[in-house]
């Protein structure tokens, strides 16, 4: 569908079938790499296949804000764009890919 980009490939291979990624979702990721306007984002898994936006940040938003909205108990991915000073001297933004899981007592 137009709402949703099918990601194929070894991915698809590996999970037994296609897993989407909402339109939304991929926008959010682009706004934040291109246009720097967002600090980090975070996705989900929703019905098992569907990646989807859970959370998008200003672009003065803090680590801290970063960390307190994962939640208790359900994975996310999540990016976030760290400003860093190099020895040089010279400032540079990296994107940092998180795969969160929490600590769950079974």
């Amino acid at each position: 569908t137009g709402y949703q980009r099918r990601v194929h490939g070894d991915l698809n291979t590996m999970v037994g079938g296609a897993i989407s990624l909402a339109e939304p979702a991929l926008a959010a990721f682009n706004d934040m790499k291109k246009k720097r306007k967002h600090k980090w984002v975070i996705f989900r898994f929703e019905n098992d296949k569907d990646i989807v936006l859970d959370a998008a940040s200003e672009p003065s938003s803090t680590f801290e804000d970063f960390v307190s909205k994962m939640p208790k108990s359900e994975p996310r991915y999540a990016v976030y764009d760290f400003d860093i000073t190099m020895t040089d001297g010279h400032h540079e933004s990296k994107l940092c890919f998180f795969l969160y899981l929490s600590l769950i007592h079974i």
